[in-house]
């Protein structure tokens, strides 16, 4: 018997947390506290063909630089060089509560060189209270033979005080087997924020 004993068989019947973690089949694999970073990078140590599925998740964003998006690239070389040419096929729906009329969503698609976390329609903001958060889910990272599939919801505070939400996907067409990305600001760094990577087991 491995684990926690049940108690006709001598054991307590309480479970801890660290009996509980990474039990099931969303597993942590990595978290970022960003602390006025310029790059959050994730390597080949965490992203590996142990998974099909990783989720990424930003929070508690808070922006050094007014009127900046939140951007990212991924790498096959762990780094050394990144895709930024314009493969990323974007196709994102966005607005804020400002808009005139409820029905006021506009969409943005077309060829991209980096994948935009927050920042489509209008660029996210840095005073006061302004800040991001949201998520981003990734399929076929590791594949050759599959386009990598990238599915984002973010909400955010934009420099005019807008609150505004960013709701769409990424395909990317390229046959490179990927095992790395970073997120970085489009100018400036991260004065704070919380970025945490885990793996799906299917």
């Amino acid at each position: 018997i491995t684990g926690t004993l049940p108690i006709a068989n001598g054991g307590t019947a309480v479970t801890t947390a660290a009996d509980l973690a990474n039990t099931g089949n969303l597993v942590k694999l990595s978290s970022v506290i960003a602390d006025n970073t310029t790059n959050i990078v994730f390597d080949s140590t965490v992203i590996t063909d142990d998974y099909d599925v990783y989720l990424l998740t930003f929070r508690d964003i808070d922006l050094g630089t007014d009127s900046v998006s939140i951007r990212m690239l991924v790498s096959g070389d762990n780094g050394s060089t990144y895709i930024n040419t314009s493969t990323y096929k974007r196709v994102t729906i966005n607005a804020d509560h400002n808009d005139s009329t409820d029905g006021n969503m506009t969409f943005k698609s077309g060829g991209q060189t980096q994948i935009n976390l927050i920042g489509t329609g209008e660029t996210g903001g840095s005073v006061d209270k302004e800040s991001s958060a949201g998520t981003l889910t990734m399929f076929n990272l590791r594949k050759s033979d599959r386009g990598k599939i990238f599915q984002l919801h973010s909400t955010y505070e934009t420099s005019g005080e807008n609150g505004r939400l960013n709701f769409g996907s990424v395909y990317l067409d390229d046959s490179t087997v990927i095992n790395n990305f970073k997120i970085y600001p489009s100018s400036g760094d991260f004065n704070e924020g919380t970025f945490t990577l885990y793996g799906f087991k299917e």
